[in-house]
């Protein structure tokens, strides 16, 4: 009974030495998309800065009409795209 336990304890200690060399294939691709998504998430945060930022300038009169509305366009288009590219890798 007693050997019984103690196989079980060294073979528990094994599986816990060894099996993160199986495995460590698979904890680098969680890293590398998790990191992706960090520099996802980090890019749309900038380009919400940005708009609420050339908001504001046009809002103190930094900016003309035409200068913020062209800005605020392309900074849009650019959050569309990363909405597409995201929703292209999750469908992958």
């Amino acid at each position: 009974m007693i050997e019984g336990i103690i196989a079980l304890m060294m073979l528990t200690a094994l599986l816990f030495v060894v099996a993160p060399l199986f495995f460590r294939e698979k904890v680098a691709e969680d890293r590398y998309a998790f990191s992706e998504s960090l520099q996802r998430q980090a890019e749309k945060e900038n380009l919400y800065a940005a708009i609420r930022e050339i908001d504001l300038d046009y809002r103190m009169d930094k900016l003309e009409e035409g200068d913020w509305r062209s800005m605020r366009r392309r900074l849009i288009e650019q959050l569309a795209l990363k909405a597409e590219d995201v929703s292209t890798e999750e469908q992958l």
